[in-house]
């Protein structure tokens, strides 16, 4: 298992996917949302998304996918620590 340690916030990250159709660039906002921008790169680094489906695309707004039902009612929900 991999995980990834984080001295100080990031200000900006990106993400690149290899998918079949050529690589899909993902920007991170790690700065506005740090723990939301870890546990996805942590779950990339542990291969959760290897093989998955895109089951909603809006073009250059938003995409969900990574359900390994493909039905997009899976969850990767991870409980945290709420902090003020």
């Amino acid at each position: 298992m991999l995980f990834v340690y984080v001295l100080e916030p990031q200000t900006k990250g990106k993400v690149v996917i290899n998918m079949s159709i050529g690589p899909l660039d993902i920007e991170l906002w790690p700065k506005e949302a740090p723990k939301v921008a870890c546990n996805f790169v942590q779950l990339c680094l542990e291969g959760y998304y290897d093989n998955t489906s895109f089951h909603r695309i809006i073009k250059s707004f938003l995409i969900q996918g990574g359900d390994a039902t493909g039905t997009g009612t899976g969850n990767t929900y991870r409980p945290m620590p709420i902090s003020n």
